[in-house]
């Protein structure tokens, strides 16, 4: 059984307190906790999930499940994400000859999955993070050990807070992300997926943000010429929405600018009508078949 031990970076495990891979009773899973706390245990093709409260168990059942690690890991494994859908990935840290690196790896998934959508989807997020070399704050390309898969080093961090209002995340933290965000943007890549999860702080310093998941990722050569300045643009201003929104879940209102506030209230409509799809037929569709909410 794995513990669940806050090294990992935030994801499918983010706020678990168990995640348990083998042969586990349920009620020997709870025995030492009683606060509120989940379980994700996997059973292919679609996940089992119990979510328990300071429950008595009347009875217990006993889950069998296995997630093979990818092919060519080798040394200290460690599950950092269950690729439990369509397209999704498992994330690894593979620990080997005194390194540590982050293996993310569509090689669990269906043979024509893989061949064909891990295959681009893998070699996409690979020339994202290259074109981010150099830049910090961001983790560095190791290798693609086979077409499916992307290796890029552990980033030293922590998950960032998720009560709002939260003190403990600083003005600072927002002016450096902004920052890093303003760099990938000036070597024409948007991120298209900037949530709590995807965003991570250095353990050493607070205010240092981290970035992580590129697999949405926007990236467009330059010279932009239209219609790609166009989309390029648009995109951009996704990004800057969204980032918008995270800091006005965390910071005061005081602690925005005016012409932050408004721009908050001039929305793209392409962005309020993803969100609108995500959140009428994408959760409510993946609830009913995998028994979860979706993200």
């Amino acid at each position: 059984m794995a513990k669940h031990d806050g090294s990992f970076i935030p994801g499918e495990f983010q706020g678990l307190d168990r995640i348990v891979i083998g042969t586990q009773t349920a009620s020997e899973i709870i025995d030492d906790r009683t606060r509120l706390f989940r379980i994700w245990v996997w059973n292919e093709p679609l996940p089992i999930v119990a979510l328990l409260k300071r429950t008595v168990l009347t009875h217990s059942r006993e889950q069998t499940f296995s997630i093979t690690p990818p092919q060519g890991a080798a040394g200290e494994l460690q599950l950092l994400k269950a690729g439990n859908g369509l397209l999704k990935p498992d994330v690894w840290i593979v620990r080997f000859n005194g390194r540590a690196t982050v293996w993310k790896s569509w090689d669990r998934r269906p043979s024509w999955e893989r061949a064909v959508f891990g295959k681009w989807l893998a070699g996409r997020e690979a020339r994202v993070i290259r074109k981010l070399a150099g830049l910090s704050g961001f983790p560095e390309f190791v290798s693609q050990p086979h077409p499916w898969t992307v290796e890029m080093t552990l980033l030293n961090a922590e998950s960032v807070p998720e009560i709002k209002r939260n003190k403990d995340l600083s003005p600072e933290y927002f002016e450096r992300l902004w920052s890093m965000i303003s760099e990938m943007h000036a070597r024409c890549i948007v991120h298209g997926d900037l949530r709590r999860r995807n965003l991570l702080r250095s353990r050493v310093d607070h205010a240092l943000p981290l970035i992580v998941d590129f697999t949405q990722c926007g990236h467009f050569r330059s010279p932009l010429r239209w219609p790609q300045r166009s989309i390029f643009e648009a995109l951009k201003r996704v990004d800057r929405v969204t980032f918008l929104k995270l800091k006005k879940w965390y910071l005061e209102l005081d602690q925005m600018t005016p012409e932050e506030l408004r721009e908050l209230e001039d929305v793209p409509w392409h962005l309020s009508l993803g969100r609108a799809l995500r959140k009428k037929i994408y959760r409510p569709l993946r609830r009913m078949l995998t028994g979860r909410k979706g993200s």
